[in-house]
């Protein structure tokens, strides 16, 4: 059965060749196959239909969309120990994006894939800056 999503990727519907970009809502069914034997994804629900793609009414409604979500930062200050340390996470969020994108040239800066490396390149160079920081206060 399929289910209406956001797509993690832009493309385009193989039969009515319209196209989608990542994070717009689309038809999506896995378990039915258009024409050249993938599955079906399109953003006109009368096109997802005629290619044999069908929608699951309770897994759609149960499922969180990037529309759907809501985030409700707490009314607190903020010290200048957190604004810093904030800053320092940017820094090392920059940098790591620039490392991984000179490691892996072809990966797709906007993939999963990417995102997981970066983020493991950031907490090394957090843990490196804590580390750095923990000798230099035993040597003091």
């Amino acid at each position: 059965m399929g289910v209406k999503i956001a797509t993690q990727y832009s493309g385009q519907c193989v039969e009515c060749e319209t196209k989608y970009a990542r994070g717009m809502m689309v038809y999506y069914d896995k378990d039915h196959t258009n024409s050249k034997g993938n599955a079906i994804v399109c953003t006109d629900y009368a096109c997802f239909s005629e290619q044999g793609g069908k929608i699951d009414d309770k897994s759609s409604s149960a499922r969180t969309t990037i529309e759907d979500l809501e985030f409700n930062l707490p009314d607190v200050s903020t010290n200048n120990n957190v604004i810093y340390a904030t800053l320092l996470v940017k820094q090392c969020l920059v940098t790591a994006h620039v490392i991984t994108k000179q490691i892996y040239p072809k990966l797709d800066p906007l993939s999963n894939t990417f995102g997981q490396i970066r983020n493991a390149f950031k907490t090394d160079l957090v843990n490196i800056i804590n580390a750095t920081r923990i000798c230099d206060n035993k040597t003091k």
